[in-house]
């Protein structure tokens, strides 16, 4: 590949290498195109293809007009084709054109094409794979690409921010006015600019904060889960606000406890997501369920150092079922 250290155009982010595969979320017009403006001028004037599938969220004229104030001659670019935008439209989801499948093929195609119009690579930003991330996972690798999908985060819970997280390389966020980066639990981060350890800290806290702030409980537990280090109920579950032995006892009922264990400890064997729907005792003392989800934080040496998870309200559900 042509000069695999690329500019990302992203002041936090730096130089990146073709591959990499990542994600922001944005609560406003602004904040989209406060990232994927400079994004895409940087990959404009480094040689490369561009390419920008519009969410929802922003029509063609206003993206066009976004790239005009930061890159006066965007036109000369949109004329000779070396970036494509395309619009979201109600018409295209009903005939299925944003099938990721559909939208994986069509990205290879613009590679193969870019490739052969002398491009270095591809540059692309859209929400096309939105639950199927591990589809453009399949290609980031392959070709000279970078990828950076965008999630509007007014509509993501707890466990599809997880979700997100764990299928990026990194994510960015924006907190009390400043972007910040998530580094991956689930995936090795490529940047590597910090120790393991530091880079674990900081990684965790915000991850934390991206967490707390959906309104979901959120809570860590030692490596065998003897210990819960803390949980912050968010309304749902009593606060545990020091380190606690007696966890178990506290939240579950005796008659589900075996069950909540034997799962735990297969996730412990085998390194693996923890996830289970079961009942607990809720804040206001009442008998719920939740589906509580665990990923491992590994150190150096792929041994788990302990588990950060999340847990959502699902009693409604269940009742609903139950009738």
């Amino acid at each position: 590949m042509k000069n695999n250290n690329r500019v990302s155009g992203i002041d936090i982010i730096g130089n990146v290498p073709w591959g990499i595969h990542f994600c922001q979320f944005y609560q406003t017009k602004e904040d989209l195109t406060d990232i994927l403006i400079p994004y895409f001028k940087a990959g404009l004037e480094n040689n490369e293809f561009c390419l920008w599938v519009l969410p929802v969220e922003l029509d063609e004229e206003k993206a066009k007009e976004a790239l005009k104030m930061t890159i006066p001659d965007i036109h000369a670019y949109l004329e000779k084709g070396q970036i494509e935008i395309i619009p979201y439209t109600c018409k295209q989801v009903e005939e299925g054109a944003l099938d990721p499948q559909i939208a994986l093929n069509h990205l290879i195609e613009k590679i193969s094409k870019a490739l052969a119009s002398g491009y270095d690579g591809l540059r692309y930003s859209g929400s096309d794979f939105c639950g199927q991330e591990g589809i453009l996972e399949s290609v980031t690798g392959k070709y000279p690409i970078i990828a950076l999908c965008t999630y509007f985060l007014d509509i993501c819970n707890a466990t599809t921010s997880f979700d997100v997280v764990s299928n990026h390389q990194l994510a960015l966020i924006k907190r009390e006015g400043k972007w910040e980066i998530i580094e991956s639990f689930c995936q090795k981060s490529i940047m590597e600019r910090k120790q393991a350890e530091e880079a674990q800290s900081v990684s965790e806290k915000r991850f934390r904060a991206l967490i707390t702030a959906s309104s979901e409980a959120v809570y860590r537990m030692s490596p065998d889960w003897s210990e819960m280090h803390y949980l912050y109920g968010q309304g749902l579950l009593a606060n545990t606000e020091s380190p606690s032995h007696t966890w178990l006892q506290e939240y579950v009922p005796p008659e589900d406890q075996s069950h909540v264990i034997a799962v735990i400890n297969e996730a412990v064997r085998a390194k693996s997501i923890y996830e289970l729907e079961h009942r607990v005792w809720l804040a206001d003392g009442n008998i719920g369920w939740i589906i509580s989800r665990a990923v491992p934080i590994l150190d150096e040496n792929s041994e788990i150092i302990e588990w950060f998870g999340t847990a959502s309200d699902i009693t409604e559900q269940k009742k609903l079922n139950l009738n």
